[in-house]
């Protein structure tokens, strides 16, 4: 039995992830829609026909509401991308990794099965601790994950091709292996992050270990 846990094929961390989003933001919704009520009764009950305070508080319902829908949305897009550590003179890597990753994270389940039995590491392997989120980092030597990648590619060219957007996973798979022979190159560690949204900030990244 494989020690890694997954959701739908992602690793199980993204539902770790979308229950803990959604469970933060239904205990909001309850307590505006609470508030909302018992100060509509309230203004009811002591006869007062303003309904400023009700309004305000229904606003905020929606605009809660209508954020709840966006970081649903927002955490559709699920990635699994290489994160490398930050070594004076070496953030060198310059292959645009970070806008794929989509079809690796949902078929993460079957490129590690496919991985373990090619005898490599799985993808999971190298993953998923992300310092953004206070959790320590495990670094990885960027050939070990490249032997990874590299046999992946080799194994589905070969005896895999009715898996679908099996062509995606391999062109996701070879922006991987382009960036990693330039980490092996440089001896520059990485590892795998499970990334949520499309997006990064400045701040964000001065704040990392590592950079993308």
């Amino acid at each position: 039995m494989s020690e890694f846990k997954y959701f739908k094929g992602y690793p199980r961390k993204y539902f770790n992830w979308l229950l803990e989003a959604l469970i933060k933001k239904l205990v909001i919704l309850l307590i505006l829609g609470i508030l909302f009520i018992a100060s509509f009764y309230i203004n009811i009950a002591e006869g007062v026909d303003s309904l400023l305070m009700p309004a305000i508080l229904g606003a905020f319902f929606l605009f809660i509401f209508l954020n709840l829908c966006r970081g649903l949305y927002a955490s559709s897009i699920v990635k699994i991308v290489p994160y490398y550590k930050k070594e004076k003179d070496k953030n060198i890597i310059d292959v645009n990794t970070f806008s794929s990753g989509r079809y690796i994270a949902k078929k993460c389940k079957f490129l590690d099965e496919l991985a373990i039995k090619s005898g490599l590491n799985p993808i999971s392997k190298f993953g998923y601790y992300d310092d953004f989120f206070g959790e320590k980092v495990i670094w990885h030597n960027a050939s070990d994950g490249l032997r990874t990648v590299s046999g992946l590619i080799e194994e589905i060219r070969t005896n895999t091709s009715d898996v679908k957007n099996i062509d995606r996973i391999v062109e996701e798979l070879e922006k991987i292996e382009k960036s990693l022979i330039i980490a092996t190159e440089n001896k520059i560690p990485f590892c795998f992050i499970l990334r949520l949204g499309g997006a990064w900030s400045g701040p964000e990244m001065d704040m990392r270990e590592g950079y993308f």
